[in-house]
């Protein structure tokens, strides 16, 4: 508790929501750079902020299958989208920044 009071001072909550702001903005823009191969699956207007889903290559299974083993082979776990729906559902609470990096890794 002390080092979120060092780290947010006097914003506490605000200064997390800046932080889950920037993290789902920065996700948000590598997926919508990328879009011949990711697509976001709600409208611009109903995206979440903190529950980010989206589909690899249209939905293709396989290679939805690639892209999760890829993820979890740099230890991004539990990425797999509902069983209903499918599709990938990236939780802002574990995503870092520097995950961006596999995204784009795939991309190429």
């Amino acid at each position: 508790m002390g080092d979120l009071l060092k780290q947010f001072g006097e914003k506490k909550v605000s200064g997390m929501e800046e932080i889950a702001n920037e993290k789902s903005s920065i996700l948000y823009g590598a997926l919508d750079k990328w879009s011949e191969v990711y697509h976001v699956v709600p409208a611009k207007s109903a995206r979440s902020r903190m529950n980010i889903c989206f589909r690899v290559h249209g939905g293709d299974a396989e290679k939805e299958k690639q892209w999760l083993k890829g993820a979890e082979e740099r230890g991004l776990m539990g990425l797999k989208g509902h069983r209903s729906v499918g599709g990938i559902r990236c939780s802002n609470c574990r995503f870092f920044s520097s995950d961006i990096l596999f995204v784009a890794s795939f991309t190429t």
